[in-house]
């Protein structure tokens, strides 16, 4: 398959916004923002170019996990399949939209701290004990945990501004 792929640095400006769809499949979707700058020598300063807003959409558990970790003004990093879609306008102008579905999301380290912590498939699989254990403090699973992979940590990420 020839799809493009795409890495996109920038700020969410939406919340992330998260359904259902399906048997039980959860989506997630927000809006980033990404500004191009470049040094004008002459001016010596910084100039800003025009800003490109795109929607994201982020699938199953990487859905859940940015839904649980990132809120709007986060600094993102994005990778994943630019789409397009044409369609006509209501004065039947001929129109194109772009949608990336996510791959990967993470926060933008230039703005601040994370820390990850690794989700057990138990949790990732049910959205109601992903969504209590927000609140509750991670704890270490012990080394008879069903998913060896997952046994060293359960929880979410936490990102804080610099």
């Amino acid at each position: 398959m020839n799809d493009i792929q795409i890495t996109l640095v920038g700020n969410m400006v939406t919340d992330p916004v998260s359904r259902t769809v399906g048997n039980d499949v959860t989506v997630t979707t927000f809006r980033i923002a990404s500004t191009p700058r470049h040094f004008d020598r002459s001016a010596g300063e910084w100039r800003d170019g025009e800003t490109t807003f795109l929607p994201v959409t982020c699938w199953r558990r990487l859905a859940q996990h940015t839904a649980a970790s990132l809120h709007k003004g986060d600094g993102v990093i994005v990778q994943g399949r630019l789409y397009s879609r044409s369609y006509d306008d209501k004065d039947q102008q001929r129109r194109t939209s772009y949608e990336v579905e996510a791959v990967a999301v993470g926060p933008d380290l230039n703005r601040g701290t994370a820390q990850l912590v690794r989700a057990t498939r138990s949790v990732a699989a049910a959205p109601d004990a992903w969504n209590q254990s927000l609140g509750a403090e991670a704890s270490t699973p012990t080394a008879d945990s069903e998913d060896p992979f997952t046994s060293e940590l359960a929880g979410v990420a936490s990102v804080s501004a610099a």
